[in-house]
């Protein structure tokens, strides 16, 4: 969809879509933030069996939006060797794990309290989402 798909979007579809891609890429460096913390502590432990329980978990939600369209065509103009996409998605919508920083304000709660901290996202979802989306939809 988009510029190099060729097909347009209404300016609702795009705003939406938009606003779901920065709250995939909020959870995302929350993740980290998570992922980070799960290491360190299985390291800490000794329970390196939990490092790999982590780094599966991270690696279904790192690879979501791949291929991309991008890593579709080769730099010579060819198909590359990537497995093929329903959906191949533009790198402006998709999740790129590596372009992802941790949220340290999550890292902080983690820290402060290991047991019974709150990602940062649920407070903000319901702050950005507003009432604005839902009078989109009426219309």
């Amino acid at each position: 969809m988009g510029k190099e798909s060729g097909v347009q979007l209404n300016e609702r579809v795009i705003e939406a879509w938009e606003a779901h891609v920065r709250r995939v890429r909020e959870m995302a460096a929350e993740l980290k933030a998570i992922h980070r913390y799960a290491i360190e502590e299985s390291r800490a432990l000794e329970l390196d069996f939990l490092e790999g329980y982590a780094n599966v978990a991270v690696r279904q939600v790192s690879e979501y939006d791949r291929p991309m369209i991008e890593d579709m065509t080769a730099d010579d103009g060819g198909a590359s060797d990537s497995p093929q996409s329903l959906f191949p998605t533009e790198r402006r919508w998709a999740l790129v794990w590596e372009d992802v920083q941790e949220n340290p304000e999550t890292a902080g709660r983690i820290r402060e309290d290991p047991e019974g901290w709150v990602p940062v996202s649920y407070q903000r979802g319901a702050e950005q989402i507003g009432n604005r989306f839902v009078e989109m939809m009426r219309e």
